[in-house]
């Protein structure tokens, strides 16, 4: 089966971005397919392998447009012009992550920046995501770099920022807010939202702010590792994220919480000081607490919930 991304802009709309499954007809070469997620900006289209022609900017409804290897015919959808597209076969997905399981952090940035030019690193300016930031600067220093901003981060966190920019400059450094403020959100859900449905709280103020960010791009790099969470555990140095549709990169995922901190010690790179008095995992200030010694790292976020993920990993 092969997994088409692409990005349409329909005329007088935001570019929005979907995944399709793509099924063989008849027809050698020629595949039907249709969207996944709900209220598409088109139902159905036929692609056709091809290298013949260019894509054509501002092409009308029915014209063949070209994305990479792949020609593609929209039938009435009304799309203006299709943005960009990747055409990512998932034998070659599963192939290439097996590959990449025994290669370095560094290496696997390196082969995400070759095959994925349209990439973004979602930055926590956690442990692992310093780790990789560091990376980044020193490999593709252009590379895009966001953090989700909810308003309620810890000072040392926007500390932290400002002293990756004085250090790395970071060029292309973009703050992600949610649509709502926290009087808005007040206004709309209840004071403290956080208090009484985090689930909702971190979907407002990251999930959907996160979902609009990624629709630019054809791939993100996060800090995830394999043994932060259950939910992490069967993670792959590169997957396709069904979440978000675009290609997820993992340069850490087989790192050990050792591996992190020595990286760390060995490269002089900074760090939240909240690590250094019992906050191993750091997010919003309200939803945050320290660990006890020999406690789960995770055991500190959203406490008294049953909750252990803000929903932007799964």
């Amino acid at each position: 089966m092969t997994c088409i991304c692409l990005t349409v802009k329909a005329a007088g709309t935001s570019p929005r971005r979907f995944d399709v499954f793509v099924h063989h007809s008849q027809t050698p070469r020629i595949f039907m397919f249709y969207h996944k997620p709900p209220r598409p900006v088109a139902s159905r289209v036929s692609v056709a392998v091809s290298a013949l022609s260019e894509p054509r900017e501002g092409a009308c409804p029915r014209a063949d447009l070209t994305v990479r290897r792949v020609n593609v015919n929209f039938m009435d959808t009304g799309c203006e012009r299709l943005e960009h597209g990747t055409m990512y076969d998932q034998r070659q997905l599963s192939s290439l992550a097996e590959e990449y399981e025994c290669r370095s952090a560094q290496d696997i940035l390196r082969g995400a920046f070759e095959r994925a030019p349209n990439i973004t690193f979602a930055c926590s300016f956690g442990a692992e995501d310093m780790v990789l930031l560091d990376m980044i600067m020193k490999i593709r220093p252009e590379t895009h770099v966001f953090y989700l901003d909810t308003d309620v981060l810890f000072s040392e966190t926007y500390q932290l920022i400002e002293q990756s920019v004085a250090r790395y400059g970071i060029a292309h450094l973009i703050r992600v807010k949610s649509d709502l403020t926290l009087a808005e959100q007040a206004m709309h859900h209840g004071e403290e939202l956080w208090k009484r449905d985090p689930n909702l709280c971190c979907n407002l103020r990251k999930v959907q702010p996160l979902k609009r960010t990624l629709s630019g791009y054809d791939a993100w790099i996060t800090g995830i590792r394999r043994e932060q969470t259950p939910m992490r555990k069967h993670a792959k140095p590169v997957e396709w994220d069904a979440k978000f549709h675009l290609l997820k990169v993992n340069p850490l995922v087989r790192w050990s919480h050792e591996d992190v901190w020595t990286y760390l010690h060995a490269h002089g790179v900074p760090y939240n000081p909240l690590h250094d008095v019992g906050y191993p995992s750091i997010g919003c200030r309200h939803c945050t607490a320290p660990v006890t010694s020999g406690g789960n790292p995770r055991s500190g976020r959203w406490a008294g919930f049953e909750k252990i993920e803000c929903g932007l990993h799964k």
